[in-house]
């Protein structure tokens, strides 16, 4: 914002409020995090939220919108229009658990940690 700081949380959060409030939401998944949260893909009207997120600028891509994510960093859209510390650059800067990757091996190794939790 033209060398000036400003909230881009509360920008991103207005924006992913607008876009969910377009129509229902439903949500679905499996997978949990480190905290036994689901994580869950959200869409309204077929529209993937985190995916259009990632695609505005509005998000990080954990692995599961990279292509998006390089391509709003292209176009400078959203954060990617100035500079912003990373929510996983805060985590570590925090000493805060840092978040697995939602790539195929993040997905395996969930996976594997959900089934060793079960026994």
């Amino acid at each position: 914002m033209a060398g000036r700081s400003y909230a881009c949380g509360r920008q991103a959060r207005e924006t992913l409020a607008k876009l969910a409030s377009a129509g229902t939401v439903s949500c679905s998944g499996w997978e949990r995090d480190r905290y036994g949260r689901v994580l869950a893909r959200c869409e309204v009207e077929g529209r993937d939220l985190g995916q259009t997120m990632v695609e505005m600028g509005w998000a990080v891509s954990y692995g599961d919108y990279a292509v998006e994510e390089a391509a709003a960093r292209h176009a400078r859209k959203g954060l990617w229009a100035g500079r912003f510390q990373t929510p996983s650059d805060w985590r570590q800067q925090q000493k805060a658990p840092q978040e697995t990757r939602h790539d195929w091996l993040g997905l395996v190794f969930n996976f594997l940690k959900q089934i060793a939790g079960m026994v």
